[in-house]
């Protein structure tokens, strides 16, 4: 555990060394063995917790840009994933290679997700360890703490995509830069290099971060400047590499900033919007859904008691507990900076945005040690307040996702509707929310079994064919639509006017979630 200050009579590294607790020349006693191996249990408790919160948000069905994913990798070679990647993704190949390597260890969809489940439980002990070298022991462990339980990260760690797997690639070589500017081992610089080409190869907003890093590194520490530069050598090495396809990729992401610039165009209310959704919300609902008005007010309140002790320390001249060098804050506030400053960056041209809070996800771990190290520099009783109710709001949060803000619940749905379904019965899926417009056609078509999804038909209007073939057959018709939330009524929930006279509902089911998924059964007369 380290934290430094510049000094121009040093040597070595260019800095003064001081251990971890130290400020303005004010040493922290060292950390006994007893208290280490506390710590590591404490982690190692909040890891567990964390792990459990994602497996259990894992059971969501795979939706929306998801199926995309897995239609890039299921029962594709791996050239012709990579060439998929490359001529109508927008996002680097990493997370496409690693799902990849995952959908041919079974059949079912939801393997896709292990590479950000791994990632997502990972960022606890790798913020827990960055907190720790920073700040120290408390610091780490509060930290860990709030990424256990942020509704944000868990809804991401089980999300297919690679924002789960960027955000602990960054966290990863954040760790790595700091100590290889401690010891000066090639080994660690070489890692560094290597887990930041990783993080770039893994989404391109890795690159606010990275730079960020540099940045932080070449200012504070200017005589590790040649070593600095040579670990950049990873990411421009990768870059140059992917350099082909990247004109592809770019004229695809184009398409998508104008696609977002229509829905959050830049403005003061979507700007603190998704700073708020990625800090204590969800990226697709309101922060009065979830955390809702108690969890938010349990965050401001523990936020609040530990600034106001802070003042009060101040005021009377006492020292922090766990004090962070004035470096170690600026590289935090730096990296929960930079993924801002790239997405504002960019929604500053003509018909673009990136105000999307998943945009913001690599600032995530740098604001929770920041949190943290402002409640973790208190006295005991104001810590154990403060980060109980911060921790407490938040977990409001992660159980309002996992209970009632679940994606669309297709998986249900299809068991439901193969439960009853007989030769000659129709099925209807709805597909502008379930990714119909995709090239495996819609997320309900991979629950299905084979008989329901060979009478699979996909609308978004209208539904005169499903029926009119059900009337050959004597059969019946499914429908699976979703009801959005204050809607008085699902999207599609009826035959058409035409056969409205010639069918009747005669069963139904619904499931909650983020949007709720409803099911209906439609006999003849």
């Amino acid at each position: 555990m380290w934290s430094w200050q510049p000094s121009p009579a040093s040597s070595g590294l260019g800095l003064t060394q001081l251990p971890a607790g130290s400020l303005m020349g004010v040493t922290a006693q060292p950390v006994s063995r007893w208290r280490t191996r506390n710590w590591r249990v404490s982690v190692t408790a909040v890891t567990l917790a964390g792990a459990i919160a994602r497996l259990v948000g894992d059971r969501d069905s795979i939706a929306w840009d998801e199926v995309y994913l897995y239609s890039w990798v299921h029962g594709k070679g791996f050239g012709q994933m990579m060439h998929l990647v490359a001529v109508k993704e927008k996002t680097p190949p990493l997370g496409f290679v690693l799902a990849w390597i995952s959908d041919q260890l079974g059949s079912s969809p939801s393997l896709i997700r292990i590479p950000s489940l791994i990632a997502g439980v990972a960022l606890i002990p790798l913020v827990a360890a960055l907190g720790r070298r920073l700040g120290g022991q408390r610091t780490g462990l509060v930290a860990a703490l709030l990424v256990a339980v942020s509704p944000f990260l868990v809804f991401y760690s089980v999300e297919a995509r690679s924002y789960s797997l960027t955000v602990a690639l960054c966290t990863a070589s954040t760790l790595l830069l700091v100590r290889a500017l401690k010891d000066g081992r090639r080994a660690d610089w070489a890692a560094y290099s290597l887990l930041a080409a990783l993080a770039l190869m893994s989404h391109y907003t890795a690159f606010a971060v990275l730079a960020g890093q540099a940045l932080w590194a070449l200012a504070a520490f200017p005589r590790n400047r040649k070593s600095i530069l040579l670990s950049q050598a990873g990411p421009v090495l990768a870059a140059v590499i992917w350099l082909p396809w990247l004109k592809q990729q770019v004229d695809n992401s184009s398409d998508e900033l104008h696609r977002i610039a229509a829905i959050s165009p830049l403005d003061f209310g979507n700007v603190s919007a998704i700073i708020g959704h990625s800090l204590v919300g969800h990226p697709l609902t309101s922060i009065a859904r979830l955390p809702g008005q108690w969890g938010l007010g349990l965050v401001l309140v523990g936020v609040a008691i530990a600034a106001v002790a802070l003042v009060v320390d101040r005021v009377r001249g006492r020292a922090p507990r766990e004090p962070m060098g004035r470096p170690n804050i600026w590289l935090l506030v730096v990296l929960a900076l930079a993924p801002l400053a790239l997405a504002l960056g960019v929604s500053l041209q003509p018909g673009q945005s990136m105000l999307l809070a998943r945009n913001l996800i690599t600032a995530v771990p740098a604001a929770a040690l920041l949190v943290a190290t402002l409640l973790a520099s208190r006295g005991k009783a104001v810590l154990l307040i403060s980060a109980g109710l911060v921790t407490t709001g938040l977990a409001l949060g992660t159980v309002i996702e996992l209970r009632d803000v679940q994606r669309p619940a297709t998986g249900a749905a299809a068991d439901a509707i193969a439960s009853r379904w007989k030769p000659g019965d129709r099925v209807i899926d709805l597909c502008c929310l379930s990714g119909g417009d995709g090239p495996l056609g819609t997320a309900l078509a991979l629950q299905l079994t084979k008989g329901p999804r060979a009478s699979l038909t996909v609308l978004s209007r209208g539904g005169d064919s499903a029926y009119a073939a059900s009337l050959k057959t004597n059969g019946r018709v499914f429908i699976v639509g979703y009801q959005l939330p204050r809607a008085s009524a699902p999207i599609f929930y009826a035959p058409p006017k035409a056969w409205a006279t010639r069918f009747h509902r005669t069963w139904a089911r619904e499931w909650p979630g983020l949007v709720k998924t409803v099911a209906w059964e439609f006999s003849q007369r």
